[in-house]
């Protein structure tokens, strides 16, 4: 439902119409979905700080492309693991390949 001012050719009401909408960019911090570890309603990551794998509870929203927003959880810069091995546990020693 649009609400319309002044005149437009052809218009009426109760027609039907396509319309495209402008939208602007916005940033926004984001994770690889790949990268999100789902242990029932819980949504975690591992984040890479000092060579060892952290274990970090995040909060989500909107997913796009294979990209997750992050909400809250992680920070700008830190580098998340993709793809964790099954059974990394929070605090492991890992090598950092580039």
């Amino acid at each position: 439902k649009v609400d319309v001012a002044g005149e437009l050719d052809g218009l009426r009401p109760g027609g039907f119409a396509r319309v495209a909408f402008r939208t602007g960019a916005r940033s926004a911090l984001v994770v690889p979905v790949a990268a999100i570890d789902r242990l029932g309603a819980l949504e975690r990551v591992f984040v890479v700080e000092g060579g060892r794998a952290h274990l970090r509870m995040v909060t989500l929203g909107e997913t796009d492309g294979g990209l997750a927003r992050a909400l809250s959880g992680v920070g700008r810069g830190e580098r998340v693991i993709v793809g964790p091995p099954p059974g990394l546990r929070d605090g492991e020693a890992i090598a950092v390949t580039p």
